[in-house]
């Protein structure tokens, strides 16, 4: 089954998300150094920039889907994902990953 996952935080890199293709694959890295969240996996693009783009949401390694990321971070993090908004009035964009 796949699941969609909004990228937290990208409205903080805009300028890194606007350089970005519509679709690309992105990479999952574990952040245990993260100040604010032990459990933090960022997520960078996938490409020749490997610009960061965002977190997963807050917690959500412990309460969601865990074990689908911890194996995702295993075999190298690599996902699929879309580049959402930017278009007609909506001038944020966003990622949306396919897990």
């Amino acid at each position: 089954m796949l699941h969609t996952i909004r990228v937290h935080g990208t409205s903080y890199r805009q300028a890194a998300v606007g350089k970005l293709p519509r679709k690309l694959r992105f990479r999952l890295v574990a952040e245990p150094e993260n100040e604010y969240d032990e459990e933090a996996v960022a997520v960078y693009s996938e490409d020749a920039q490997a610009l960061l783009v965002g977190y997963l949401p807050m917690g959500w390694m412990k309460e969601v889907y865990a074990a689908k990321v911890k194996e995702l971070l295993g075999r190298g993090g690599a996902v699929p994902g879309t580049v959402i908004g930017g278009h007609g009035t909506a001038t944020m964009r966003g990622v949306a990953l396919y897990l």
